[in-house]
C-alpha cells in the first residue's frame, strides 16, 4: 500500500474516495456488522496488530463520515474492516489507513459490509443467515437481488434464509468454534430445518450417533420420512412412530451391509489392503462392537416377544 496518505486530524474535511490516515479513536464500529463478536479472538487480533506495527497496514478500511456532533465523539463509522479496526484499537495503534466512502441507507451499508467481508475471511453459517434475513425482512431486498450481490444462486439464498427456523440450540451448534463431533453441519441443518424444534433436536441427536457424514444424512432422512405425517402436524408422538424409525434403522443397516458383502473380491480386498494396520484394527474393533450391540438388540426383541406371548 502506498505510504503517501494524508494524516487527518479532527475537524478536517475529507474528500470522498481518498486514502486518509484517521485517528483510530474517531471511528466507531457499525452496529449491524454481519460479523458477530465471537468471530474475533483476542489472540488473532493481537497477532494482526503486531503485523501492522512491523509490516504496515496492507489494506485500508472503509468508513463513512458521520453528520453532526456524535454523543460518543466519533466522526466516522466503519463500513468494512472491523477486524483491522479492532486490532488497531487493541494494539493501541493511533492511526489507521482508511478510505472515506459515500454510503446510502443503513441497509446499503450493511449489504456493502456483507459483500466485502464475504469475499475475504468467510462468515459463519449463521452470520450469513442472519445477514440475509436482515436484508430480506427489514431492508426489503429480494432473494434475486441478494443472490446477484453475493454472486450466488437464489437456491443458496433460500437455504441460508431457512436456517432462521433452526432451534436456537442447533443454531449455536453451527458455529465453527464448536467441537467437530458436536458441530451441526450445513448439510445436516438443511435436512432437519423443516421439522418443529423438538423434532429437529431429536433428529440431530439421532443422526450424530452415526460415524460418517453420509450416514448422518441418511439417518436424518429416515427420521424425517418417518415423522412427515405425524409429529410435524402437532400430534403427540406415539409408539408407532418409534416402530417406524426402528424398522427404517434395521433395514438401512441391512441394506448397507448387503452392499458391502456383494462387492467384488478385488474391490473389497483393496478397501482393507490399502489401509494401515491401525486402521484395520479399528475397523475390526468397530465391527466387533457393532456385532455385540446387535446381539443385545436381538436379545431384547426376542425377550419382548416372549413376554408378549406369555401374556
Amino acid at each position: 500500500m502506498s505510504t503517501h496518505v494524508a494524516e487527518v486530524m479532527p475537524d478536517t474535511a475529507q474528500p470522498i474516495g481518498v486514502l486518509m490516515r484517521i485517528p483510530t479513536h474517531l471511528i466507531r464500529p457499525f452496529r449491524k456488522n454481519p460479523r458477530k463478536e465471537k468471530s474475533f479472538t483476542t489472540t488473532d487480533l493481537l497477532e494482526l496488530a503486531e503485523s501492522i506495527k512491523s509490516e504496515g497496514q496492507k489494506e485500508a478500511i472503509t468508513v463513512k463520515k458521520l453528520e453532526g456532533v456524535q454523543p460518543d465523539g466519533c466522526e466516522y463509522e466503519l463500513v468494512n474492516g472491523e477486524r483491522r479496526l479492532r486490532a488497531c484499537t487493541l494494539g493501541e495503534i493511533q492511526f489507521i489507513d482508511a478510505i472515506v466512502k459515500k454510503v446510502g441507507s443503513e441497509g446499503d451499508q450493511h449489504l456493502d459490509s456483507l459483500m466485502q467481508n464475504f469475499m475475504a475471511k468467510p462468515h459463519t453459517h449463521m452470520e450469513i443467515s442472519d445477514a440475509l434475513a436482515y436484508q430480506y425482512n427489514e431492508v426489503g431486498r429480494s432473494v434475486a437481488e441478494l443472490a446477484t450481490a453475493l454472486g450466488r444462486s437464489t437456491g443458496w439464498v433460500y437455504e441460508y434464509l431457512s436456517f432462521q427456523k433452526l432451534a436456537p440450540e442447533l443454531a449455536e451448534l453451527m458455529d465453527p468454534s464448536v467441537p467437530k463431533k458436536e458441530q451441526l453441519s450445513r448439510s445436516l441443518a438443511k435436512k432437519i430445518v423443516a421439522l418443529p424444534d423438538d423434532l429437529q433436536l431429536e433428529a440431530y441427536h439421532i443422526a450424530m450417533k452415526e460415524g460418517s457424514r453420509a450416514a448422518k444424512l441418511q439417518m436424518a432422512s429416515s427420521f424425517i420420512e418417518n415423522n412427515a405425517d405425524g409429529p410435524r402436524r402437532g400430534r403427540k408422538r406415539k409408539p408407532a412412530d418409534d416402530v417406524k424409525l426402528f424398522l427404517a434403522f434395521v433395514r438401512r443397516l441391512g441394506s448397507d451391509a448387503k452392499y458391502l458383502l456383494l462387492m467384488r473380491d478385488p474391490v473389497f480386498r483393496s478397501l482393507v489392503q490399502n489401509r494401515s494396520e491401525a486402521e484395520v484394527r479399528d475397523i475390526l474393533g468397530s465391527l466387533k462392537e457393532c456385532r455385540e450391540q446387535f446381539d443385545q438388540l436381538s436379545h431384547r426383541v426376542e425377550s419382548a416377544l416372549a413376554e408378549h406371548a406369555i401374556r
